[in-house]
Parts: structure tokens; C-alpha cells; sequence
């Protein structure tokens, strides 16, 4: 793929020469226009628009593609730099439009930013005109002559760090070039240091929300970490750099737009349009949901204009190519739980439960814009077919609902209550047309339930099993529903049922015959036939995981201990060759291959996550649920996927 910068290959001076009016020598005057971003292109943005107008007369425009957009050859690049030319007449008024677009050339215009301004005669000037994610918004419309308009602010404004504010510039007050400021320390791109966000941010915490003033915009210095030594981004759901912690717009220090000190050095002052999205004022509906911190160590300098962040799309490029990191598909989720996947014709697409504010959220695995469902009642499992998203929903005073979203555009109600009057339901489970769920109580129960066709309403549903101990996650096969009965963890009394639900009148058995110490996640490995080959599940309770072979025939095994010694083990996940498993208690992603002895510890691939839980293999990648802290209101939640094929696990 072939990339290129602005200034260097497209843009020179001389290229934008009628500034300077008809074939007289160009003046000394000239300014640099440096763009930047603190997004991520292509997920967020893949086109580049710019505008150079003299006097009200177009005197320039450009529109090409950003790394990882398909079709064009070239790419640009940022930071990319534009040089203008003095007019002949210096107090001609400049004034420069720069837009991006999501979706390619007709796709929507999402961020403009625009700045009306001089051009000095007697030295080189240096004008940022960044593109920032606080300014993006659903779609900005073009004007009547089709040039960009100064995103939606009134005239004569223009967005910056998410407020309205004036587009002029007195030229002036810019300083003088600094071609070393433009590439992390140097002129030269190849020689330069670009800010690794996913690296500087592995271990992101938030800031004390608690003295945070939300209308001066301002929280005192952290006590952990010195002023010199900061970091800090807005933790965002899908915008900006993700990592396995989260997505993250990262501030500049020392900056207006950015971040910078009080004159007493002991508070830290935001723009103000940060504040806006967090009390919710910000009329384009932004999801500025908090902001985190980060210290500086080897290879993370603070973060300030001279340094761009690092990725595909960056003229500045690690020594070495960065390995396959986990990368959040979805950040500062609320509580999520569960996790499925369905693929279409357009890819494969993310589903999972928020059990905080009551929601379903969706995402493509590539990453990009989130969808929303109101969940009416606190989600926890769900299944997700290409007729509906099927999920269980527990309601106040053990209250709760098996739903479905329809995806039939033309459904008159588009969320169906399947079932309701149910008590705290939580696992769930698809086998053909057959729905299973289960009701997490003291004496629990056990659900089957045929869809109909259009998967909107049950043809009959069917108590499989009563008075059980807390049954938590299930699973299927095509003869088989399996549970895990949590139990108490005092009391380590948990157990591991099948029951074949093509036979009716038939009985629940117990798989395993010595109490368990909290068993909770589940996982089938599955014979081409559909049927279940083995069943691998976790005790959450004492560190282990189990495995039962031939679980789907008349004699099943005995259960066995595959790994021992871990810490809170919070879900499974099984491929053709290897076992996955999520720790809660120490925050780590691991993998054992089904043929690896007891004695064989899992392979750590992925650590300081937050809570991880239920866990999914697909074509290579894994992807897990980061429940954030349980006790806590705050939402540290995140959906995380990890190219563990390409990691050479």
C-alpha cells in the first residue's frame, strides 16, 4: 500500500501557487497548515476533504482516502501538512475548510473544521487545524454550492473541542514553524516518536469522579501521579484508539483543547465541551463517558501536540511492527455480561447484554458505530440468530422475562416478551428451534421453550427441571440441555446436570456426583453431527476446570480435572485444538490445548483486563466480555477482541 502526506507528495508551495495571484514570484510570506487527529481512521473516519478559498474564491480542494479505506492506491497520511502561499494582497482573507467523511466519498460528513485567517508576508507560520472527536456528529450538510460549511455552528463559528467557538485566527498570534514539532521530535517522519495509546493505555484507571467539577470543568491533580508524569483520555464507547482496557481519545498536554494546569498548579482544567458531554448537554449527543489517567513510563512520553498517536493511518512508525494487541470493539460499557455472534452478509456483528443500564449493544468486530436496544429489564444472557436477538431479563423483586428483538423490519412490535413471570432468569441456550433458559434461584428451574417460525412467539414451553440450586449457565445439543448448578460458595454444593429434551417424560441427571465449588461457566465441544463430543466447564469458587468426555453418550465420563490453580475462572471457550478461559480474580485471558496434560499450566495471552467473563472463538480471534467492577456504578465494562492466530498462540 502505498502512503503519502500532504505537504511532501501532493501539496507543495508551488502547488497552490494561486494564492499568490497569476505568475509573479511567490512571496516569503507562507503558512503551514498541520492536520492531525485524535480519532482513528478507517474505523472512524476513511476520507480527507480540504477547502482553500482567497477572498470567497475556491482556490483549492482535495478529497482522498485514509489508510485502510479499500479502492484508491494511495493513502493519505497524519500528521500531513499544507503549505500557502502569501497573496499578492496580504490581508486577503484565507479561509480553510477541512472535513472527513464515514462511509467513503458520499458517505456522511461527520467532523469540519474551519479557520478564516492571514497570511503573514515576512515569515512561515504554523497553523493546527486538528480533527477532533468531540466536533463529530451524525452528518454535517454541505452548502448550497457543495463546499463544506463550518460543521453545524452558526456563522462565523466553527467546532472546537467540542464547543462553537470563533473561526477566526489573527495570523499574528501564530508561532513561527517548527518543522521538529511536526513528527515527535524531528522533521522527518521516519526518524520521528509516535504516542502508542493501546501500549500507554494498558492499564488506564479513571480519575476521582467524585471531585470532579463538572461546571469549571476541573479536578485537582491526581495524588498517584505527578503533573509532569500524566496522561490523560476520555474513555469513549467505540471512537479513538482501543486496547483491551477500553476506547480512548487521548488529550494533549498543555494544551486549551487538550489539557492544562490551573495558574497554582493543583487542579488540571479540561475544555469545557468535555463537561458538556458529560452532563449530557452536548447537543450532538456525544458519549464522553469518563476520563482516565495513565502514567508515563519507557516509550510513553506525555502526550502533547508533538507527538501523533501511532497506528496505520500515522506518518510516524514504531522501529518495529507492533504485535497483536486485545482491542475493545466496545469501551465504558455498563455491566456487560454476555456475548453472541452473527454473521451476514456484510461481516460479523457483536451482541451483548448491559446489564447496568438496561441495553443491548451491538457492534461489527471490525469496530465503529454502536446500535442500542432498550432492554426494558437488566439483560444477562442472550442468543443471537439472524430472526432475533433472544435474551433473559431479571427485574426488580425477582422479576424477569425471556425476550425477543425481532430483526423483521416490518414487525409491527419489534420487542416481544416470550415469556414472562419468571424468576431471575440468567443462562440461555438455542438448539434448532428450541430455547432454553434457566431461573437462578435457591430452588431453581430449568426452561424449554419451540419457537415459532419467526421466532416472535413460543408454540409450547416446558418445565425440564425444578428445585435446583442456583442453575446458572446452560447449554445445548441436539439431544442435550446442559447446566451448571452454582450452588453456594460456602457451602461448595454445586453440580453439572444433562437432560435429553428430545425424550419426553425423561429425567434431569447429575453428571457429577462429588459437590462442586461453584461451578459457572460452561462450554461444548461439539462433533460434526451437532452432537456433543466433551463438556468443559469451571469452578469459580476453588480455580479449576473440568472436562467430561463423551458427554452426549449413554455412559459420559467421569469428571476430570484439565487445569487447576487458576484464579476465579469466569468463562470457557473451546476450539478445534485448544481450551480458553477467562479469570476474574487476576484479570488474565489464558489457553490450554485439549491434549496438554493436568500438569500443564495455560498459556497467560492477554493480562490486566477488568473482570473478564464469558468468552467466544471465531475464525482466529477470541473475543471476551470485560464486566468492569461489579460493586461499583462506574462503567469499566468493555467487549475485547484478540487476533490470537495472528499472536502465533
Amino acid at each position: 500500500m502505498k502512503k503519502r502526506h500532504l505537504g511532501a507528495a501532493l501539496f507543495t508551495m508551488a502547488s497552490v501557487a494561486a494564492l499568490a495571484g497569476g505568475c509573479e514570484p511567490a512571496p516569503l510570506g507562507q503558512l503551514v497548515v498541520i492536520v492531525k487527529t485524535d480519532m482513528a481512521p478507517p474505523k472512524d473516519f476513511n476520507k480527507l476533504r480540504i477547502e482553500v478559498f482567497n477572498e470567497g474564491n475556491l482556490k483549492f480542494q482535495f478529497e482522498g482516502p485514509v489508510p485502510g479505506d479499500p479502492g484508491d492506491e494511495a493513502r493519505i497520511v497524519l500528521p500531513s501538512t499544507l503549505g500557502l502561499v502569501a497573496p499578492e494582497d496580504p490581508t486577503n482573507s484565507i479561509r480553510i475548510a477541512i472535513g472527513v467523511r464515514s462511509g467513503g466519498k458520499e458517505g456522511p460528513v461527520r467532523v469540519v473544521r474551519e479557520v478564516v485567517t492571514t497570511i503573514p508576508i515576512d515569515r512561515t507560520a504554523m497553523l493546527n487545524v486538528p480533527i477532533q472527536f468531540l466536533c463529530k456528529s451524525e452528518e454535517i450538510p454541505f452548502d448550497n454550492s457543495g463546499n463544506l460549511k463550518s460543521s453545524d455552528c452558526p456563522d462565523g463559528k466553527t467546532c472546537i473541542a467540542g464547543r462553537c467557538e470563533d473561526n477566526v485566527v489573527d495570523s499574528a498570534t501564530l508561532p513561527d514553524y517548527d518543522p521538529d514539532s511536526l513528527f515527535g521530535g524531528s522533521d522527518d517522519p521516519t526518524k520521528g516518536q509516535c504516542f502508542d495509546v493501546q501500549t500507554c493505555f494498558a492499564e488506564a484507571e479513571l480519575i476521582d469522579s467524585v471531585n470532579f467539577d463538572l461546571d469549571s470543568c476541573s479536578f485537582p491533580v491526581p495524588q498517584s501521579i505527578t503533573a509532569k508524569n500524566l496522561n490523560l483520555a476520555l474513555g469513549v464507547e467505540s471512537d479513538g484508539i482501543c486496547n483491551g482496557r477500553g476506547c480512548f481519545v487521548v488529550l494533549d498536554a498543555n494544551s486549551d483543547t487538550g489539557w492544562r494546569l490551573n495558574d497554582g498548579e493543583t487542579k488540571i482544567i479540561l475544555p469545557p465541551g468535555v463537561c458538556d458531554n458529560l452532563k449530557g448537554t452536548d447537543p450532538s449527543g456525544l458519549k464522553v463517558l469518563q476520563v482516565v489517567q495513565a502514567s508515563t513510563k519507557d516509550g510513553c512520553p506525555q502526550k502533547d501536540f508533538t507527538y501523533p498517536t501511532c497506528g496505520p493511518w500515522s506518518a510516524v512508525q514504531p522501529a518495529e511492527p507492533p504485535p497483536p494487541v486485545p482491542t475493545s470493539i466496545a469501551g465504558a460499557q455498563d455491566h456487560p455480561i454476555a456475548i453472541s455472534l452473527l454473521t451476514t452478509k456484510t461481516g460479523t456483528f457483536a451482541y451483548w447484554t448491559n446489564n447496568g443500564n438496561n441495553s443491548i449493544k451491538g457492534a461489527s468486530l471490525e469496530g465503529g458505530p454502536l446500535i442500542s436496544i432498550d432492554a426494558n429489564e437488566g439483560p444477562r444472557d442472550l442468543v443471537a440468530t439472524d430472526k432475533a436477538l433472544l435474551f433473559t431479563a431479571a427485574g426488580d423483586n425477582n422479576q424477569g422475562s425471556v425476550y425477543a428483538f425481532l430483526a423483521d423490519p416490518n414487525a409491527t412490535e419489534k420487542l416481544v416478551n416470550l415469556q414472562t413471570n419468571l424468576s431471575q432468569p440468567d443462562g440461555i441456550a438455542l438448539s434448532g428451534a428450541k430455547l432454553f433458559w434457566t431461573e437462578f434461584l435457591e430452588q431453581g428451574n430449568v426452561h424449554m421453550g419451540v419457537l415459532n417460525a419467526a421466532s416472535s412467539a413460543f408454540a409450547s414451553t416446558t418445565v425440564l427441571a425444578t428445585g435446583l440450586s442456583y442453575p446458572v449457565r446452560i447449554v445445548a445439543d441436539t439431544k442435550y440441555a446442559y447446566w451448571t448448578n452454582e450452588g453456594t460458595f460456602k457451602d461448595k454444593n454445586g453440580s453439572v446436570f444433562r437432560m435429553d429434551h428430545t425424550a419426553p417424560g425423561s429425567q434431569p441427571e447429575n453428571l457429577t456426583p462429588t459437590q462442586l465449588a461453584a461451578p459457572r461457566a460452561i462450554a461444548l465441544d461439539y462433533n460434526t453431527d451437532g452432537s456433543a463430543k466433551d463438556l468443559y466447564f469451571a469452578t469459580i469458587a476453588d480455580g479449576n476446570v473440568w472436562r467430561i468426555t463423551n458427554v452426549s453418550s449413554a455412559t459420559p465420563g467421569e469428571p476430570e480435572l484439565f487445569a487447576e490453580g487458576l484464579f476465579a475462572p469466569n468463562g470457557i471457550a473451546v476450539d478445534e485444538t485448544n481450551v480458553y478461559i477467562t479469570n476474574r480474580g487476576d484479570g488474565t485471558v489464558a489457553v490450554k490445548a485439549k491434549s496438554a496434560g493436568l500438569l500443564e499450566s495455560p498459556v497467560v495471552v492477554a493480562k490486566a483486563q477488568k473482570n473478564p467473563g464469558q468468552v467466544l472463538m471465531h475464525q482466529g480471534s477470541l473475543l471476551w466480555v470485560n464486566e468492569g467492577p461489579s460493586a461499583s456504578d462506574t462503567k469499566e465494562g468493555s467487549i475485547v477482541k484478540y487476533d490470537i492466530t495472528a499472536a502465533g498462540q
